[in-house]
């Protein structure tokens, strides 16, 4: 968690990856960025989805709801890049993929990926 920190002059606070403001612990949402409780309804991988390499919060309202669309998606998938790093969370969508989670959604979920990373990597440049 200390990871996805800023010290503002308030303290410590994550930041909304929709909107780059702090979120507080009164003012903030969690949301699954790649794979989400809809897509593992009816499996038993609704916790296995609950780890630092899917979520992220987000101010609730419209930040909550632009992370829901294609464009908020990509915008967690680069905050999850930066902040939890490439490699651990390909490894949790391969454990995942494993499971019960379809091909499809897995497929999703790396889009988003592939689009977070190249958003990444042209902010690097």
């Amino acid at each position: 968690m200390a990871r996805r920190l800023r010290y503002p002059p308030v303290g410590m606070l994550p930041i909304c990856p929709i909107c780059n403001y702090h979120v507080s612990a009164l003012g903030s949402e969690m949301h699954e960025a790649l794979i989400t409780r809809g897509e593992v309804m009816g499996t038993d991988l609704k916790i296995a989805i609950m780890v630092p390499e899917n979520c992220v919060l987000v101010h609730p309202g419209s930040c909550h709801k632009i992370a829901h669309k294609s464009t908020g998606r990509i915008k967690c998938a680069e905050y999850l890049i930066k902040h939890e790093s490439l490699r651990p969370i390909v490894e949790w969508l391969t454990r995942l993929q494993t499971g019960m989670v379809t091909a499809t959604e897995i497929n999703d979920a790396k889009r988003f990926l592939r689009a977070g990373l190249a958003l990444t990597r042209q902010k690097e440049t």
